[in-house]
């Protein structure tokens, strides 16, 4: 029997590493426009809310870019579908805050600050170019 060796697709993970940047600073700006939004006369809650969906689609193509590319680190695919289940929790929690039940942005926050530590540890999980 011959056993196919599988090549590690290094421009995608090279993508997803940047698409984590892109997280990143998504979540620094979604912090912003969120106590922003309650602590200044601005109304930021659409930038707050779009901000929102693009994270959400973000992290969908990383874990996409991640299992496509084929690779072996499996802590680097748990990362991305850590990162990806964070962004559906805190967009859902974020809907249902918007939608009357304001005591719920009291998790909203402290769980967007675990997110920014979360994906921090996940770009350094990257394999180095």
């Amino acid at each position: 029997m011959t056993e196919e060796v599988v090549e590690t697709n290094a421009n995608l993970l090279k993508a997803a590493k940047y698409a984590t940047y892109g997280m990143l600073v998504l979540v620094l700006g979604q912090s912003m426009t969120g106590v922003g939004n309650f602590t200044t006369e601005l109304d930021l809650a659409a930038s707050h809310k779009y901000s929102a969906y693009l994270g959400l689609g973000l992290s969908i193509l990383t874990v996409a870019a991640i299992m496509i590319s084929k690779t072996d680190d499996s802590k680097l695919k748990g990362f991305g579908f850590e990162a990806a289940t964070m962004w559906v929790i805190m967009f859902g929690l974020g809907e249902m805050s918007a939608s009357g039940m304001h005591h719920l942005s009291m998790l909203h926050a402290p769980i967007g600050v675990l997110m920014f530590m979360r994906l921090w540890m996940m770009v350094k999980a990257f394999p180095s170019e």
